[in-house]
């Protein structure tokens, strides 16, 4: 795909999204209005390197445009073809025609019939990588939620190509002056009534590469794809997260109805490379609705509730594709005490530890707290009681035995166990 200059998507190729990638067909052809297209750069490079195979540094390279300036009304090119791929059908790559950026969310500037509602947009600047792939992720937009939580999602940029897709034959997308922004305009704030609740989920890997999907809680969403609030799940070269929609489509943005008492949401993970994994979790200040969020580990049989501090580890040997889940709780009929409330407030400090011991802090005033210490393997290295002077709610564990590496703190108390997370890195 690289080693061809200028490249477009063709929408009715059979197969995976890799293989509707065509060479636009001579150096003299015209290039479509609204038609996206990808371009490799290789920079100004010299050719001393390419006999022996020598890596060569590139250069910054400038790119001029010139001629008229669009403007006015354009049909941008969108097809839909069925194949017995139905998850990739309709996927078409369009361009902006504009010298200045647009707005997706234009209620006046887009005529679109039989197009979901989510944009899908490469950005080269994001680290999704191994030795044979360029660097790179795509991120998608729908509705007022990013997948990787960027908040200007909607304004898409003068001359960028983008993915949108068609869901039905005869499909039509048009776009006028209307949709124009101009380089000043603030996508930074919402009104509360356009605040929708998400969270979003994030992969990283020990060598920088990353990628995020996002779960979106919304009162018209449904159990199936819904076009207005879903975004289907574009996989990158190297890493790759996203959640599954009732076992069955993957999605980059997953939208669902409040949860009336609990619902598990799978996460899925496709990994080609790489080792030392963690995932976090970011926007979740988004979750204004009493909803608890917990994250399953089938492997260390673990819970452990996401809070922004979050980093779980895990190494690629451990690593499955459905190995954990989202546990979301609505604390108004899950709980009547709420007593697992408090368990949330048990702090881990320093972490990562750096010396020989871990401070643990309570906000509750409990007398005693039981805990075990396990790596990501499930070997157990400790498992003691912690007694806290009544009225203090802070002790110390000894964790000098301990060799470099992540670790569960799984703890109870009122007979309820829960999980943090904790480094040891001398």
């Amino acid at each position: 795909m690289y080693k061809r200059q200028v490249i477009y998507y063709a929408e009715n190729t059979v197969g995976s999204l890799n293989f509707g990638w065509t060479s636009v067909p001579t150096a003299t052809s015209i290039l479509q209005i609204g038609r996206g297209y990808q371009v490799a750069v290789r920079g100004n490079r010299s050719t001393s390197g390419l006999s022996t195979f020598a890596t060569v540094a590139t250069s910054a390279t400038i790119m001029a445009l010139t001629g008229t300036i669009n403007q006015g009304t354009y049909a941008l090119p969108v097809t839909y073809t069925s194949t017995p791929i139905a998850t990739v059908d309709g996927f078409n790559l369009i361009g902006n025609p504009y010298p200045s950026q647009i707005d997706w969310n234009s209620g006046t500037g887009w005529v679109k019939t039989s197009i979901d509602n989510a944009i899908y947009i490469f950005d080269p600047f994001t680290i999704n990588t191994n030795a044979t792939t360029s660097p790179g992720s795509t991120f998608s937009y729908v509705s007022g939620v990013s997948s990787d939580g960027r908040i200007n999602g909607n304004v898409i940029a003068s001359s960028q190509g983008f993915f949108v897709k068609a869901n039905a034959a005869n499909p039509s997308l048009t776009i006028n002056e209307n949709a124009k922004v101009n380089s000043s305009h603030n996508s930074n704030f919402r009104l509360e009534s356009e605040s929708p609740e998400y969270f979003n989920i994030g992969i990283l890997s020990k060598n920088g590469s990353s990628d995020y999907t996002a779960v979106r809680f919304n009162e018209n969403a449904t159990n199936d794809f819904d076009s207005d609030l879903d975004a289907f799940k574009i996989k990158n070269s190297a890493i790759n997260i996203s959640t599954q929609l009732d076992g069955k489509e993957e999605l980059s943005i997953n939208s669902l109805r409040f949860p009336t008492s609990e619902v598990e949401i799978p996460i899925v993970l496709d990994v080609k490379t790489g080792t030392g994994f963690h995932l976090h979790f970011t926007s979740l200040e988004n979750i204004v609705t009493n909803i608890s969020l917990y994250l399953k580990d089938s492997i260390s049989n673990s819970l452990t509730e996401i809070t922004p501090d979050l980093m779980f580890g895990f190494d690629q040997v451990t690593l499955t594709r459905n190995r954990f889940s989202i546990i979301a709780k609505n604390d108004a009929t899950t709980s009547t005490d709420k007593s697992y409330r408090q368990l949330s407030k048990l702090t881990l400090y320093p972490n990562p530890v750096i010396g020989q011991k871990i401070n643990l802090k309570l906000d509750s005033k409990e007398e005693n707290l039981g805990y075990t210490i396990s790596d990501l393997l499930g070997k157990t290295y400790a498992s003691n009681v912690v007694d806290f002077v009544k009225g203090v709610s802070s002790n110390q564990v000894d964790v000098s035995y301990l060799p470099n590496g992540l670790y569960l703190f799984n703890y109870q108390i009122n007979g309820i166990t829960k999980t943090k997370t904790f480094i040891v890195n001398r």
